[in-house]
């Protein structure tokens, strides 16, 4: 079979008014589907010339979005700002106002009265690898009583006895004598704190500090944010005072109350610190009446994290095991509303650090609102009941460790008392 070409149109003259489209190839098409060889293509309209190549093309789109992206940069906050607003929030949240923070990548400095104490809350801020605590004039002050060291709380080591205070709270931490010296302890602090927490254990064969040393447990009202700490013939202090006669006046109590003891008094000057204000007689027969039942509270949750879990994984539904917790807790409450009638409940939700903190946040108020639930099932009213999810911002073991997020992942019931006029 013979073949045919396709013959080629004549080409018209050329108009010597039009553009000149002398890089234009001719497109020759035969029947053998011979694909042309130029691979150039025309001119975008209204440009004269010869036309783009998809590579220019390209070139030209890659320049584009370059400088978009240029554009966006500019302004942008560095890692480093992001870290330090990051940190300086959750710090003026927590009440902490007084911190210099700085940042070298994703390493952050903190400078300050309540740095080290604040060590461990920075750490857990989103983005922060690693923490360095700078001491300062402040926190390596002259001795003002003549048995002053500028050791600080956290060199002390393991404590015997722990006694932290915020806001009307006072939690009570170590290992005391016997259960005389364990209700001498929670006696001497309910009658300044209206909201006591006792986490005390039996075992200690030193039993000679306690007597005096509690007759200045009340000078811990004075301090913001204060911190007692005993570990053997060592009483360290933490916190800050409004002045540097409080300071002293809080040092002297403490050695004159237990001159056997060693004083390290770490407190710092803040005019803006804030005292506690003691309890009325009334109240502190209230706050004594709750000792007991918060006791039984504060076993049964400890033997709840020490057994099955109380919630569902990722989940705010109540196990089996969770549900006889939360009812045998029922029990105890409705016997100490009847003691203190115008006590409350604050249930508090706590995760670990895994996870992001949004997430974190609202699995622990779930929860908290579930344990509410059933306790409002069980016949408690529920006006004198409070919810609040804490998320991970108040870890109590390090995260770091299984066992550390495991004794994070609980729930706290706790009674208090009304607000103090």
């Amino acid at each position: 079979m013979s073949s045919q070409l396709l013959r080629p149109v004549p080409a018209a003259a050329p108009d010597e008014d039009a553009p000149n489209d002398e890089g234009h190839d001719d497109i020759l098409l035969s029947l053998s589907g011979r694909t042309p060889s130029a691979t150039t293509f025309p001119a975008l309209p209204g440009t004269p010339g010869r036309g783009l190549s998809w590579a220019a093309l390209a070139l030209a789109l890659a320049i584009l979005a370059l400088a978009v992206t240029l554009a966006q940069l500019v302004g942008k906050p560095s890692i480093e700002e992001t870290l330090v607003d990051r940190v300086e929030t959750r710090l003026t949240e927590a009440g902490v106002t007084d911190l210099e923070v700085r940042a070298d990548g994703r390493n952050v400095t903190i400078t300050g009265p309540q740095a080290r104490k604040s060590e461990a809350f920075v750490a857990e801020t989103e983005g922060v690898h690693s923490v360095t605590v700078e001491s300062t004039a402040t926190e390596a002050a002259s001795d003002l009583n003549e048995t002053e060291t500028t050791e600080t709380a956290d060199e002390v080591g393991q404590a015997q006895l722990r006694l932290n205070t915020g806001a009307d709270t006072i939690v009570l931490q170590g290992t005391v004598p016997d259960e005389a010296a364990r209700d001498l302890v929670a006696q001497a602090a309910g009658t300044v704190f209206s909201r006591v927490e006792d986490r005390l254990d039996i075992g200690s064969d030193d039993a000679d500090w306690t007597p005096g040393l509690m007759d200045a447990i009340s000078e811990l009202s004075k301090v913001t944010n204060g911190s007692l700490v005993l570990d053997g013939d060592v009483v360290t202090l933490d916190g800050a005072v409004v002045d540097d006669v409080s300071r002293t006046e809080i040092g002297d109590a403490f050695t004159n109350a237990a001159p056997q003891l060693r004083l390290v008094n770490n407190l710092t000057v803040d005019p803006d610190a804030t005292a506690q204000v003691p309890l009325t007689d009334e109240q502190a027969a209230m706050a004594e009446a709750l000792e007991a039942p918060q006791r039984q509270i504060d076993a049964l949750l400890q033997r709840a994290n020490q057994g099955p879990a109380m919630f569902a994984t990722d989940s705010p539904r109540l196990s089996p095991a969770g549900v006889a917790v939360v009812d045998e807790i029922a029990e105890v409450l409705t016997l100490a509303f009847r003691e203190a009638p115008a006590a409350t409940v604050a249930i508090g939700g706590h995760t670990d650090s895994t996870g992001s903190r949004v997430y974190n946040q609202d699995l622990s108020q779930r929860r908290a609102d579930s344990v509410m639930r059933r306790l409002i099932a069980e016949g408690l009213p529920g006006r004198r009941l409070q919810a609040v999810g804490h998320g991970p911002d108040q870890p109590i073991a390090d995260n770091a460790t299984p066992a550390g997020r495991a004794q994070n992942r609980r729930i706290a019931v706790e009674l208090t008392l009304p607000e103090q006029s």
